[in-house]
């Protein structure tokens, strides 16, 4: 038997983007009732299926060949990313205020498979185990994702940027595979954006 594969990066980064766009554009036209019931039921979903996996073999079968394209090889027997972010949409949808919901879901959706593109392609540093081009590009997108917010808010915008550029930075750099970022950088993007 061969050894699975790793996705093509491209082609996670851009599974992961447009799901965050279809994120945004519910959060952005939906109501709230919809939104909590969507979130709760796609929470209750991934983890149903995450359990089925564990013990039901032919379930993780359907599953790892429907994801085969963007799953990574050690999520095969550990949570997907995929669960990790929709357990932060879930959080997110039940705590969050619109404007630091859509700053968490833009930079974990858009930053994140960025920072992993230019730190694969032009990282040469590390900093815990991260690039620091990759690094510096999480941070760039993400004050970019709180200015624009804050700016279409008429909220001052350089403060809020910066704090949503830190947190998230620290976040995706204190997470490892045990805990993930997709689960904490929109969250504590969200955080930064509400105590800035």
């Amino acid at each position: 038997m061969t050894a699975p594969s790793r996705p093509s990066h491209l082609r996670r980064a851009g599974f992961h983007a447009f799901n965050a766009a279809v994120v945004l554009a519910v959060l952005v036209l939906a109501d709230e009732r919809f939104i909590h019931w969507t979130a709760s039921c796609a929470f209750g979903f991934v983890w149903l299926v995450e359990l089925a996996r564990r013990h039901h073999p032919p379930t993780q079968r359907v599953v790892l060949r429907s994801l085969a394209p963007v799953v990574r090889p050690h999520e095969r027997a550990s949570i997907t990313s995929g669960t990790w972010f929709v357990s932060a949409l879930f959080v997110l949808a039940h705590w969050a205020p619109m404007e630091a919901r859509l700053v968490g879901v833009a930079v974990i959706g858009f930053g994140d498979p960025l920072a992993s593109l230019v730190g694969r392609r032009f990282g040469r540093g590390e900093l815990w185990g991260r690039s620091l081009a990759g690094s510096a590009t999480m941070a760039v997108v993400a004050a970019l994702v709180a200015g624009v917010v804050a700016w279409s808010a008429g909220l001052p915008i350089a403060e809020r940027a910066a704090w949503v550029a830190i947190a998230s930075v620290l976040a995706e750099l204190l997470s490892r595979r045990g805990l993930d970022d997709n689960l904490f950088v929109p969250i504590a993007a969200a955080a930064a954006w509400l105590v800035a």
